[in-house]
């Protein structure tokens, strides 16, 4: 067992929460008819391809470098709209544009363990995705 001082962070909250968030972002790519999920942060991109395996593809545009192990992103797909998550503190709808012709904010997320909110995620729809933009 761990133990928690008090007021410090619990450490293994990074580990917590996904599954619903995951449920959460699936909901929103459902209902705007999306194909793809993207991402900028590794332990974004890992926890949800996790949560969302077998059902939607979850591809970060950068760093690419981290997946050369992985077949390439489907073509196809990423011809389609894409949820764009990102941590709020870190979102970059300048960064966005220049991936995708049309970016609109569709929400903020928080991940919760417990009811205590650990993170909290900025949600947009990207459409038109250049794909060349991969790295």
């Amino acid at each position: 067992p761990l133990v928690q001082l008090a007021g410090r962070k619990d450490p293994t909250s990074q580990m917590r929460g996904w599954r619903e968030l995951a449920a959460e972002v699936e909901r929103l790519r459902a209902a705007t008819g999306a194909c793809w999920i993207a991402t900028s942060n590794y332990a974004t991109t890992g926890q949800l391809a996790f949560e969302l395996k077998d059902r939607t593809p979850v591809v970060q545009l950068n760093e690419r470098i981290r997946y050369l192990h992985l077949p390439a992103p489907d073509a196809v797909v990423l011809k389609c709209p894409a949820v764009y998550v990102e941590l709020e503190r870190r979102a970059d709808r300048t960064w966005l544009g220049e991936r995708f012709r049309s970016v609109t904010r569709l929400d903020s997320l928080t991940r919760r363990h417990a009811g205590v909110p650990l993170a909290t995620y900025a949600v947009y729809l990207g459409k038109e995705f250049d794909s060349s933009a991969l790295r």
